[in-house]
């Protein structure tokens, strides 16, 4: 054999292993997010959230290129999500929210009115609801 075939043999060996399904697929749904409009948080802001959902229909059920589920992965919309701010080493429930339908046409997705607690200082804070955080400034 050549030296070039000797080089090939390999490569046309490994090829059927670039196009066929390597078993189950992963894949992954978004996590909550948290926005607020731009520039510092002050109270009367409305804070908004979405993807607040348990559960992840990420592949719908069904077979596509050897990855197969049973069926779709049922979405809920979380119940009683609260907001918090924290600064330093305090920490502050802003509101409690469900979220929303998909009825309703809005599946996990939220808001809250901000309503800053007398002694928090201006500067900077983070909102967290349920493994979301978002970094804000408070407004002086």
């Amino acid at each position: 054999m050549s030296i070039e075939v000797r080089r090939l043999v390999p490569a046309l060996l490994l090829a059927p292993l670039l196009v066929l399904p390597a078993g189950g697929a992963t894949a992954s749904c978004a996590g909550p997010q948290l926005t607020v409009p731009e520039g510092p948080l002050s109270s009367g802001t409305v804070a908004e959230g979405r993807f607040f959902v348990d559960g992840c229909n990420d592949q719908g059920g069904g077979s596509v290129l050897g990855c197969t589920t049973e069926e779709p992965e049922v979405e809920t919309p979380m119940e009683d999500v609260e907001l918090v701010l924290v600064q330093g080493g305090q920490e502050w429930v802003l509101g409690v929210e469900d979220a929303d339908t998909a009825e309703e046409g809005r599946l996990g997705q939220l808001s809250w009115q901000v309503a800053l607690p007398p002694d928090v200082r201006p500067g900077r804070a983070r909102l967290i609801a349920d493994g979301a955080r978002l970094r804000v400034r408070i407004a002086e």
